[in-house]
């Protein structure tokens, strides 16, 4: 929490009003973005949400909000058309374009230290309710190869196309090949931000690679957005880094640190960034580094505080100390 602090819980304000002509939704500050997608999706229309969907909204939008539909629809800060909060001083003001400009430009990105926001109303973008998306898994001993299609792949995708490349410890979970439960896999998550049948299609290239499971399909948007859920307790320490480029040293290197992830429940994530991550929205906000091609994510999961702090140290080490990173890195 803090020392010396004020806490306010504003998990209580749940109020959702979307406007379905208009396109907008005004959006307690209390909601996660769950609760926010399950709202909007009755109408076909959708924000940029985070990757979990117990995520809150209000912490997530005043951070930036990254997530699966960037490319398409940029981050969920770049959608907002006005916020509500009380200041430190207990004024309540609102924050717009045409109102309190200079806030509402910090409050794209620049986190909650400008006052405790209450409600937020955002522009919506079409999209579902039925999606393509899902994860297609490949073993351990495939990595280079996925890795090295991946970044192909993705370099190439049009922005309608998310895909991230992520390293982990297979669960021992209903579809999961029974002989890589347990053991590292590579996984390929995948959403297409369009029409579901276009999207399907343009799975094809990757499903060339031959996955050992796909579980690809046609899904509610809402429920491919809690399908990536973590169950909750776990000591998290999680960080990222930003590229330019990834050469193929730099993918031995991140694939040599997923060889090493502390505990079943860490992993290591490479996300495609370009789009509307770096359209022109990128320079009306004070978040830096839109304009990179790609994103790491070390994220360290310990299931004790003795492995949390081995997920820490990870986190902290292995790929993001090496100097054959540094090259690739860029903030």
């Amino acid at each position: 929490m803090n020392d010396g602090g004020l806490v306010i819980d504003v998990r209580p304000m749940k109020s959702v009003r979307v406007d379905p002509d208009a396109r907008t939704v005004t959006a307690g500050a209390g909601l996660t973005c769950g609760e926010f997608d399950r709202a909007t999706q009755q109408h076909g229309l959708a924000l940029t949400g985070g990757r979990v969907s117990t995520t809150g909204l209000a912490g997530f939008t005043l951070g930036g909000g990254s997530g699966w539909l960037e490319r398409a629809f940029g981050f969920a800060c770049d959608s907002l058309l006005s916020v509500d909060l009380v200041t430190a001083s207990g004024e309540q003001v609102t924050a717009s374009a045409t109102e309190n400009p200079e806030l509402f430009w910090a409050l794209h990105g620049g986190g909650g230290n400008f006052g405790v926001a209450t409600s937020f109303t955002f522009g919506l973008h079409r999209l579902g309710p039925r999606v393509h998306a899902g994860l297609m898994l490949w073993p351990g001993d495939a990595a280079d190869e996925v890795s090295r299609g991946f970044r192909e792949l993705a370099l190439a995708a049009p922005n309608e196309e998310t895909g991230a490349i992520v390293y982990l410890t297979v669960p021992d979970e209903p579809g999961m090949p029974p002989e890589m439960v347990g053991k590292m896999a590579v996984a390929v998550v995948y959403l297409y931000a369009g029409d579901a049948a276009e999207g399907a299609e343009h799975t094809k290239p990757y499903r060339a690679l031959k996955p050992a499971a796909d579980f690809l399909e046609d899904i509610d948007y809402a429920d491919f957005q809690c399908s990536l859920d973590d169950p909750p307790g776990k000591y998290n320490y999680w960080s990222a880094d930003y590229h330019d480029d990834l050469s193929d040293d730099a993918l031995d290197v991140i694939v040599d640190s997923a060889r090493n992830l502390p505990g079943p429940s860490s992993q290591q994530l490479i996300a495609r960034w370009g789009g509307a991550v770096g359209g022109p929205a990128a320079t009306a906000t004070p978040l830096m580094n839109r304009n990179a091609n790609w994103v790491t994510h070390p994220f360290g999961l310990g299931e004790t505080p003795q492995g949390g702090q081995e997920a820490k140290a990870w986190v902290k080490g292995s790929a993001r100390t090496s100097r054959r990173m540094r090259p690739a890195a860029c903030g």
